[in-house]
């Protein structure tokens, strides 16, 4: 799947099958190809697209080449809404909730004074229990499942 053929999908939001067919797809490809098409668009402010592409990032789990604090300071640059969790979730579990929490705090001293609302919602989703983090994304499998719930997610990619 190229950028092209996703920007489409996740700009008007899917099905549930819709879902599960993208995921069946993506998880056919290397890791940091999948990431590397989902992050850009889960960062872009574009309110339908940035979900969906938030959820694929936490379905699929591609492994995050940045750094904590790199993939921090995207999400410090970006037009990342408030109200959207995914992003923050991906990162917890790409890094863990006090290694993201730490990154937030170092990256926010270097962006003092300018927009951040991707920062204030990173640190605001780290601030609630994990449970609330992933909660509506669990009911939610939960209540409509998906074809490859069975299958695991993409291999991470080697730290080489």
């Amino acid at each position: 799947m190229t950028a092209e053929e996703l920007q489409p999908l996740v700009d008007k939001g899917f099905t549930n099958d819709q879902f599960a067919e993208v995921v069946a797809r993506l998880r056919s490809r290397p890791a940091a190809e999948v990431f590397g098409l989902l992050w850009p668009v889960a960062l872009n402010g574009d309110l339908t697209a940035s979900h969906w592409a938030g959820c694929l990032l936490i379905q699929l789990e591609p492994w995050c080449p940045l750094s904590v604090e790199d993939a921090v300071r995207e999400v410090a640059a970006s037009a990342l809404n408030l109200s959207y969790r995914e992003v923050p979730f991906y990162l917890a579990a790409q890094f863990g909730k006090r290694a993201v929490g730490e990154a937030v705090r170092v990256v926010a001293a270097e962006f003092a004074g300018k927009n951040t609302s991707g920062l204030g919602a990173t640190a605001y989703w780290l601030g609630m229990p994990a449970v609330e983090l992933v909660g509506w994304f669990w009911r939610w499998r939960s209540r409509w499942g998906t074809p490859a719930d069975d299958e695991p997610p993409l291999a991470p990619c080697p730290t080489e």
